[in-house]
């Protein structure tokens, strides 16, 4: 069995973690009730998007163009203590504030 544990907050949705530590714990524990252990592997997610408040629908990043965004904005990378997923808000050039998620 097959366990993708990320998606959590999908690019059509408000931005937020990919894969909260509660969220992540939740569906693990739920999955290790129909599935036993040594059947179980987990997918992991190497992502990310990029919300801003201007549109409706996130942008889809890979981990590299997260973090090449983060050092071309000067954007401080955070660990979000209540998720424990990484994150950073940054202005683009029309000063619309974006958030990036992701893991």
């Amino acid at each position: 069995e097959l366990l993708l544990a990320f998606n959590e907050h999908s690019p059509h949705h408000d931005s937020g973690p990919l894969a909260s530590l509660s969220w992540f714990r939740k569906i693990l524990n739920s999955s290790l009730e129909e599935v036993s252990p040594d059947k179980l592997v987990l997918g992991l997610a190497n992502y990310g998007f990029d919300w801003n408040e201007k549109e409706k629908v996130a942008q889809p990043l890979t981990f590299p163009q997260a973090m090449m965004l983060a050092k071309q904005t000067n954007a401080q990378i955070l660990l979000d203590s209540q998720s424990g997923n990484p994150v950073f808000n940054y202005k683009d050039k029309d000063d619309t504030l974006h958030t990036v998620w992701f893991l």
